[in-house]
């Protein structure tokens, strides 16, 4: 299989699993509200994304924590 068609097939299935997101975010505001979705939303992204910010050295700086910390905020 070549490089282009197998970023091609990984672009559609990251879009096909993109585009899956919105009704499911829409059955999912029916049985909770907002602001306990999002919080576990982005708890749960915050649980996968540490391993990756663990093996970086450059993400583990304190002052690019600290601006990272202000952007997100």
């Amino acid at each position: 299989m070549s490089k282009n068609l197998y970023y091609s097939l990984l672009l559609l299935l990251v879009t096909f699993f993109w585009g899956v997101t919105f009704p499911l975010i829409k059955v999912s505001l029916v049985y909770i509200s907002p602001l306990p979705f999002l919080a576990l939303r982005f708890s749960v992204s915050t649980i996968i994304i540490l391993p990756f910010i663990a093996r970086n050295r450059q993400l583990r700086d304190r002052k690019a924590m600290i601006y990272g910390f202000w952007a997100g905020f």
